[in-house]
């Protein structure tokens, strides 16, 4: 294909002989290991968006700062909403089902203290199903707990 004159090409190098004999070996935390496992393994399912406005910008959910249409500050299990607050993630930007407490569509409110949406924070193990904010040294994650009918298959 020429585009103006041009011919747009994909160039590839592969790093010398070794590289056939190279192995990949990701590098994931137990944290991640454990979230990886349990989102696979749940019956339910999250679905998130991002608007991505600008090429070449790294864009970072971390639960722990404010992200335009995503959440307002930190995390803190608080629920969803479209128009959020502090502690909870705007639900334009979510959507959650599998849960006893109905499922969230993006835009809907579940805001409703001490339900499957707003379980909030904790800093140790749970066993009641949920979404929690989970923190530890420095960090907070969205968590998802899955128990009896809430997201399990």
């Amino acid at each position: 294909m020429r585009i103006g004159g041009l011919s747009p090409h994909i160039s590839v190098q592969l790093n010398g002989p070794d590289f056939l004999n190279s192995q990949v070996k990701p590098k994931m935390t137990h944290k991640q290991i454990f979230f990886l496992i349990t989102f696979l393994l749940a019956g339910g399912g999250v679905w998130g968006q991002l608007s991505i406005d600008a090429v070449s910008t790294d864009y970072t959910i971390d639960f722990e700062g404010t992200i335009s249409g995503v959440s307002i500050g930190a995390f803190a299990g608080a629920g969803f909403e479209p128009t959020p607050s502090g502690g909870r993630l705007d639900s334009d930007a979510w959507s959650v089902t599998g849960w006893s407490n109905g499922d969230l569509v993006f835009g809907g409110t579940q805001i409703t203290g001490n339900t499957d949406y707003t379980r909030g924070i904790s800093a140790v193990a749970v066993t009641t199903g949920g979404i929690y904010s989970f923190t530890g040294p420095g960090s907070n994650s969205l968590g998802i707990q899955p128990g009896g009918s809430d997201w399990a298959l």
